[in-house]
C-alpha cells in the first residue's frame, strides 16, 4: 500500500514552508491513490516539559481540505498513537537493541562553551559506515551518492534519555508502514542516517521524494493559514495559487478545484526551483473565487466580517445585502469593513481633495442634472441605467468625471460596484438625501 505521512513537532498552527510540504505530501498521496496520515512528532516535547498536546495543524489541514485518513483523531488501532511522546517505549527498544548489537554506543556529548564540567550525561550514537553499493534513488532528483550524505556518527538518544527527532521518526515510518517520505532538499545529507539505521535493522528502504521548499521571514509567522482564514481567504483559493507556486503545470487554471487538481499533477511537475509566496497573487485568485460564489454561499463566507456594524439601525439582512452589493470587488473577506463602514456614514467626512472633485463646475452639473431626473422618475428604480444614460447625454460629461462625484456622494468612495446597483440598493429616498449633501 502506498502510505505517505505529514508530520508537525509541535501540533501549532501551520507555517509557510510546512503548508506547502503539507499540500504536495497531499498531491502526492492522492496521485499515488495512497493514503496521507497526520503524525505529530513532538518526541522532544514531553508532557513533563509543560507541553501540551495541539492539533492546531491538523485543523488547518482539514480546513484546507487535505483530509487525513489516519491520525491522533482517526487512528489505525493496529498503529497507534500516532503522537510521538506516547510511543517512547517503543523507541527506546530500538535503542537497546541497537546497543546490544554494537550498533549504537554512549558517550559523553562535547561540553558546549560555558558549561560546568561533568554537567552532561552519555548520549547515545548510532555508528555511521559507509554505505557502499547501497542504491538510493529518489523520484526527483534520481541517485544519490555517498559524497553528498552525511556519515557522521549522529545522537540517537540524548543526555536525558529521549530518542532524537530524527531517530524516532525513521522508527514511526517502518512501524507506520510509510511506503514514501517527502523531504526538504535542504535535508538531504541526512538522508544516510535514514538509509544506515534502516539497513542495521534489516529493513526495506521506503521511496524518497525531496522537494525544494525554502523559507523565508514568512516562516517566522507561525499561523499564515489561520491569518488567511480570519482574514477571508477561501480553502480553494489558497491550494489553487500552492499549486501554481510548486508545481510547473501550464495548463493549470486559476478556478481549479482539488479533484482538478490533483487530476492534473504530476509529481515530475513538482519545481525544483524555489518560488516566493506573494500575497499579492492569491488575492487575485481569491477574488475570482469570491465573484463566483452563489448568493447563500458569499452571505455566510461574509457574515463574521460584517458583526462588527451590525445595530439598532443595521441588521444583520441589511448589511449582508450590502456585501452583496461589493461581490464584484472585495478580493477577500475582511476588505468589505473599507467598503462598507465609510458607506455606512450618514455625514460624509470628504477629504480636501474629494471635496475639490464634488465642488468643480462638470461635477455640479452632472449632480444637479441627475437630482432632477430621478427625482421625477418612479420609485421603483427600474429605469435607473436609462437615467444615468440620459444625464450624460444632456451634460455631454461622460467617464470618471460623470461617475467620479456621483459615487463618492452615494458610497463615500472612488471606486466600487456599478452605481446602478448601489442607487438600487440605497431606493430613490436616500439617494436623494446622500445627493444633496455636497450642499449641507
Amino acid at each position: 500500500m502506498t502510505r505517505l505521512r505529514f508530520a508537525h513537532q509541535d501540533g501549532g498552527h501551520l507555517n509557510l514552508s510546512q503548508l506547502r510540504k503539507a499540500f504536495l505530501t497531499y498531491l502526492i498521496s492522492r496521485k499515488l491513490r495512497g493514503s496521507f496520515i497526520f503524525r505529530l512528532d513532538n518526541v522532544m516535547r514531553s508532557e513533563e516539559d509543560g507541553m501540551t498536546t495541539n492539533l492546531f495543524a491538523l485543523e488547518d489541514l482539514d480546513w484546507l481540505g487535505l483530509i487525513a485518513d489516519e491520525s491522533p483523531l482517526n487512528p489505525n488501532p493496529g498503529l497507534s498513537p500516532y503522537v510521538q511522546n506516547e510511543r517512547l517505549d517503543i523507541y527506546q527498544r530500538y535503542i537497546d537493541a541497537l546497543l546490544a548489537v554494537g550498533a549504537a554506543y554512549k558517550r559523553v556529548p562535547p561540553k558546549e562553551k560555558g558549561s560546568p564540567l561533568g554537567a552532561f550525561r552519555p548520549a547515545t550514537y548510532f555508528k555511521m559506515r559507509a554505505l557502499g553499493e547501497t542504491k538510493i534513488n529518489d523520484l526527483r532528483i534520481g541517485k544519490v551518492t555517498d559524497d553528498k550524505l552525511n556519515l557522521n556518527d549522529w545522537i540517537i538518544a540524548g543526555s536525558n534519555g529521549l530518542p532524537s527527532e530524527e531517530f524516532a521518526a525513521i522508527i514511526d515510518d517502518h512501524l507506520m508502514g510509510i511506503s514514501h517520505v517527502v523531504f526538504e532538499l535542504t535535508n538531504l545529507p541526512n538522508l544516510g542516517r535514514y538509509v544506515a539505521l534502516n539497513r542495521a535493522l534489516n529493513w526495506q528502504l521506503p521511496t524518497f521524494i525531496h522537494i525544494s521548499i525554502g523559507k523565508t521571514n514568512r516562516d517566522f509567522d507561525e499561523k499564515i493559514l489561520n491569518l488567511l482564514k480570519k482574514n477571508g481567504y477561501l480553502p480553494e483559493a489558497i491550494c489553487s495559487y500552492l499549486y501554481r507556486l510548486d508545481v510547473d503545470d501550464n495548463k493549470a487554471d486559476y478556478r481549479m478545484n482539488m479533484e482538478q487538481i490533483v487530476n492534473s499533477f504530476e509529481i515530475d511537475n513538482i519545481r525544483t526551483d524555489h518560488q516566493l509566496f506573494d500575497e499579492k497573487i492569491l488575492r487575485k485568485i481569491n477574488s475570482v473565487f469570491i465573484k463566483t460564489m452563489k448568493t447563500s454561499d458569499y452571505t455566510a463566507f461574509m457574515r463574521p466580517f460584517i458583526q462588527p456594524f451590525i445595530s439598532e439601525e443595521y441588521s444583520d439582512d441589511f448589511l449582508l445585502k450590502l456585501a452583496l452589493v461589493f461581490q464584484n470587488q472585495i478580493s477577500y473577506g475582511r476588505e468589505i469593513e473599507e467598503f462598507i463602514a465609510p458607506f455606512l456614514l450618514q455625514d460624509p467626512n470628504f477629504t480636501p481633495r474629494e471635496q475639490q472633485i464634488i465642488s468643480n463646475p462638470q461635477a455640479q452639473s452632472v449632480l444637479s442634472s441627475f437630482y432632477e431626473r430621478l427625482a421625477n422618475c418612479d420609485d421603483d428604480l427600474t429605469n435607473v441605467a436609462s437615467l444615468l444614460d440620459e444625464t450624460q447625454k444632456k451634460t455631454g460629461i461622460a467617464g470618471k468625471a460623470f461617475y467620479q462625484p456621483l459615487r463618492l456622494l452615494l458610497t463615500r468612495m472612488e471606486k466600487g460596484p456599478e452605481l446602478e446597483e448601489i442607487i438600487k440598493f440605497l431606493g430613490k429616498a436616500e439617494t436623494l438625501r446622500r445627493l444633496s449633501q455636497d450642499k449641507d
